[in-house]
């Protein structure tokens, strides 16, 4: 999915963004206004939190699930997706063809993209200075990847609530179809018990 379409266009970005890391390091240890926007990092740490598709927000759905299978899903989830590993959810919900989810796993990246370049744009939020790995934690990585900027890591934050709300309503439909299938397995056993 976008795992995919990431590494293939990694070799078109990648020496770009690397490019604009560094004249943005530059930039901040000379004192002077940060150039660019969409430098390394950009990508990891303000449209994709909690990994491609900014599941992070479907994790936490899950967490509060009353589908077995989807708290299940959800706790075994959320460690990975912590540290923006999504793989347990691209396959475990599965997003993967799966026309219900495919939405929201675009629309998420797409609204945290254009508020993130917003913010940095209008200078309310830091621009990425220092690369640091893609796995450090939501929220920890916009920090120490704008050199400490509170409103960037308070923005990170807010987008896996907006991660959440953007991923809910249609997280409650695939839900309902779960429930119904528990229901129906639940009183299969309770026939073949009896």
């Amino acid at each position: 999915m976008f795992q995919g379409a990431t590494s293939v266009l990694s070799g078109i970005t990648s020496p770009i963004f690397l490019k604009f890391i560094a004249e943005n390091t530059q930039a901040f240890l000379a004192h002077q206004p940060v150039p660019h926007i969409t430098a390394e990092g950009f990508y990891n740490f303000f449209i994709c939190s909690g990994g491609s598709g900014a599941t992070m927000g479907l994790v936490l759905a899950m967490l509060i699930s009353k589908s077995r299978y989807y708290k299940s899903l959800g706790r075994m989830s959320i460690g990975p997706a912590i540290f923006c590993i999504n793989e347990p959810v691209i396959f475990g919900v599965p997003i993967v063809f799966n026309p219900l989810m495919m939405l929201p796993l675009i629309i998420t990246p797409m609204v945290l993209c254009c508020c993130s370049y917003l913010l940095m744009d209008f200078n309310i939020i830091a621009r990425p200075v220092f690369q640091i790995p893609w796995t450090m934690p939501p929220i920890l990585n916009a920090y120490f990847a704008t050199a400490g900027n509170i409103p960037a890591a308070i923005w990170s934050g807010c987008m896996v609530i907006m991660s959440t709300l953007i991923y809910f309503p249609f997280f409650k439909m695939m839900e309902r179809n779960q429930l119904a299938a528990e229901a129906m397995e639940d009183a299969k056993m309770v026939e073949a018990n009896a």
